[in-house]
């Protein structure tokens, strides 16, 4: 995915240690930025980090349960939960 003379990041090796982790998420940051894309919709971020991070991850991003809704109960004293959004990138991650 290089744009302009951006290379793309290297496969994410997902055996790798979570300092690792924390080196490819801010290069996933710089790389966003350099493609403009830092202000982009949470789906297109994800598009964008899976395709750099590769199949496997691919395939491990796949099995990811998302939980669902939670409505509010006040009798049985249950508060309001959104459902998780497969394509939030979190707080660690630029938000649009």
């Amino acid at each position: 995915m290089a744009s302009k003379g951006i290379r793309p990041l290297p496969e994410f090796n997902p055996s790798e240690s979570a300092s690792s982790w924390e080196d490819y998420k801010r290069d996933f940051i710089i790389h966003l930025d350099a493609l403009c894309l830092d202000d982009k919709p949470g789906k297109r971020k994800v598009g964008v980090l899976l395709a750099n991070m590769g199949r496997e991850c691919v395939k491990i991003y796949d099995s990811f349960a998302w939980a669902p809704e939670v409505v509010a109960n006040q009798d049985a004293g249950i508060a309001a939960v959104p459902a998780e959004d497969k394509y939030h990138l979190g707080n660690s991650f630029p938000q649009n």
